[in-house]
Parts: C-alpha cells; sequence; structure tokens
C-alpha cells in the first residue's frame, strides 16, 4: 500500500491540500488507515468552487444560495482497497454506514449529508465480514459494490455513533473504530497462495505477467486467473494494473512538473504513451495532465 496523505482513499481531489484531514495508520488487527472530516471541512473547501456550487439549490424566499445542501462528492479512483465510511451528526442519532467495494474504474458517490465521516481504508488483501455472514462469503462477492446500511436503534453500530459523537478526541474515535471491528467483525484470511501471488505482484511494481507468476510458483496461468477472480473478483493483470497506476501517481506526486512520457521512463509496464493516457483517464477519471494541472494548482 502507498501510505500518503493525498493518497487518502478514497481520492477526495476537492479536499486534497485544502482540507487536510485527521489519520492514523494501524498495523494491528490488520494493516489499515482510519481518517476522518467534517461537513464544514468539506464546505471551506468547496466553498469557492463554483462547479460545486451550482449543484446547490436555492432557497424558496432567497437568491442566496445555502452552503448547508451543498452536497459531499467523493472521487474514487481505481483500487484494490476496500473503504468503510460512517457519517453521524452530532444532534441527532441519524447516521448510515457506506461499505465501498474495490473498482477497476473511477466513480463519484454522494453520501448523505453529515456533520462528521470517519473512514476506514484497509490494505487490498483485507476485507472484513459480519461474523453471521456464510463461511464461503469472499470479497469477489462484493467487487465493484457500494453497500449503503442506516443501523437500528438496537444494534451495534447505532449505539457506535452515538459514542463517536461523544468522545473529542480522534485518537480514542480511532480506538473506538478498532474495538467495533475487533469486536464485532470477521476477518476474512486469504489462503497462502493468494498471499504469495499479491506479494510477488507488489515486489515487481506490477509489472509481471500470469505466465512469469506461473513459471515462479508452478501454477497454471490458468489456476492463477481462477484464484484472483474467485478470492477478490479481478484479474492477476488487473491487479498489477492498480500496483502500477499507485506507483504512477507516486511519481507525479514527487515531480508533477515532467512531461507526461516522462512517467514512461519511470514506471515499467505501459507499451506507449496511448497506453498509459487511455488507462490513467479510466482509473483517475480525467486526463494525466488534467489532474497534474490540479494537483499543482493546489500546491500553490
Amino acid at each position: 500500500m502507498f501510505y500518503n496523505e493525498k493518497m487518502i482513499q478514497p481520492f477526495v481531489n476537492v479536499l486534497m491540500d485544502k482540507c487536510t484531514a485527521k489519520f492514523r495508520l494501524f498495523s494491528k488487527p490488520a494493516n489499515m488507515l482510519i481518517y476522518e472530516f467534517t461537513y464544514s471541512d468539506y464546505i471551506n473547501a468547496v466553498s469557492d468552487d463554483d462547479s460545486l456550487l451550482s449543484a446547490v439549490s436555492y432557497d424558496n424566499h432567497s437568491d442566496n444560495k445555502s452552503l448547508s445542501t451543498i452536497p459531499v462528492k467523493l472521487h474514487f479512483i481505481a483500487s484494490p482497497y476496500c473503504e468503510w465510511i460512517i457519517g453521524y451528526n452530532n444532534n441527532n442519532d441519524n447516521s448510515a454506514f457506506y461499505c465501498i467495494a474495490p473498482s477497476d474504474k473511477a466513480f463519484d458517490m454522494t453520501p448523505d449529508i453529515f456533520d462528521n465521516y470517519i473512514c476506514i481504508r484497509f490494505e487490498d488483501d483485507i476485507f472484513y465480514f459480519n461474523k453471521n455472514v456464510r463461511n464461503n462469503a469472499v470479497p469477489a462477492n462484493m467487487y465493484g459494490d457500494i453497500i449503503n446500511y442506516t443501523p437500528d436503534e438496537d444494534s451495534y453500530e447505532y449505539k457506535l455513533c452515538n459514542k463517536l459523537k461523544k468522545i473529542s478526541s480522534f485518537s480514542k474515535r480511532a480506538e473506538l473504530i478498532l474495538a467495533y471491528i475487533n469486536n464485532n467483525k470477521k476477518l476474512y484470511s486469504p489462503n497462502d497462495n493468494i498471499r504469495k501471488l499479491f506479494h510477488a505482484v507488489k515486489e515487481s511494481e506490477g509489472c509481471i505477467t500470469v505466465y512469469t507468476l506461473s513459471d515462479i510458483f508452478g501454477y497454471s496461468p490458468r489456476h492463477i486467473s481462477r484464484l484472483f477472480h474467485n478470492t477478490y473478483g479481478y484479474s492477476p493483470k488487473t491487479y498489477c494494473n492498480f500496483i502500477r497506476f499507485q506507483n504512477v501517481l507516486k511519481q507525479i506526486f514527487c515531480d508533477p512538473d515532467k512531461n507526461n512520457s516522462d512517467y514512461l521512463y519511470d514506471v515499467d509496464g505501459y507499451s506507449d504513451q496511448a497506453h498509459f493516457q487511455r488507462e490513467f483517464k479510466k482509473f483517475m477519471g480525467m486526463t494525466p495532465r488534467a489532474f497534474i494541472n490540479g494537483f499543482v494548482e493546489k500546491e500553490v
């Protein structure tokens, strides 16, 4: 996983360098990043963005735009990471839980408006299920989905949100989230075969073929593809593309002033510039140059 504050997943480009989220990295019970932002943070970040303000509804008795109705628009990049988002209010019991599964293309998500959002991003081989889920449940069952859950009053999630809003410290809220995961969720553990394959792809920075994996581990290419699809819902090639794309973003953050073609020399695996541009637009939702220009403007 590439840990970088600018790569908090979901990648919220309107918040980048405008709204700095609080976050902590954890290695137990599993590798995860917990971060949070408030609706006020979001408003402060986007209130000068006309493209976002155009989505605001007008009051029937006034020509003024109501900032309290600006939707929270989260832009997810394609990635192998599972993300949880918990929205809750300070002065009422309204809350919602969102589980955003990995996807091989960029997409936008608009959660309901809440005072607070606390989010958990898991390492790409880490998935949690409810304890009562069937034993043969696998991450592939969720691939590409967004699950929206409104807690019942008797649920642990409902009680969790009531506890979160009473805690003033982010660190203590993060610890409460960890306790919730430990006590109420079941960790999915992939078998050693798929773990070894994941590790090999990461070591290669995404520049390895299924045939090379076959030579290294002695499994047939078909068996390797089946392992990936049956476990996570995507192919070995897609996972390689995920990892390679993370490395491209790392290079851009390190040096955004390069030409597009220069990144081809820094990151192996792209056959030509057209291949690079096509995959970048699919994974980010915009061209490399549009992303870099926006990134540089926010850095200034």
